[in-house]
């Protein structure tokens, strides 16, 4: 039988050391940002967590809010064929994510029936 004080561990303590910054889903490899216009990066994470987003030579930085969202706006793009790398940092768990093939375009959505 498993002992109350193993049984706080496994549901209280455990999943605090897997904590980490999690974008939105809607970031992934082979991704296209709009060009010309400021691309929101956002996701979740620990409250206070400080998140770095770097992609095309640019460096972002915010701070998750007490409900453990961050939200955080690259500057405009010119148009680009060459795929690049987003690079998210956390700093306090040291966590790196990197989504590669990302260009720089027409983002177009369509919809019917």
């Amino acid at each position: 039988m498993i002992q109350r004080s193993t049984l706080f561990l496994l549901l209280f303590c455990i999943p605090c050391v897997f904590s980490a910054v999690k974008p939105s889903g809607v970031f992934t490899d082979d991704a296209v940002f709009q060009q010309g216009e400021p691309d929101r990066i956002w996701g979740t994470a620990e409250i206070g967590e400080t998140v770095s987003v770097l992609f095309a030579g640019q460096v972002k930085t915010t701070v998750a809010d007490d409900s453990g969202k961050w939200l955080l706006t690259l500057d405009p793009m010119p148009a680009s064929f060459e795929p690049r790398t987003m690079t998210i940092l956390s700093d306090s768990n040291s966590l790196r994510l990197q989504y590669s093939g990302i260009l720089v375009g027409e983002v177009w959505l369509a919809g019917g029936q």
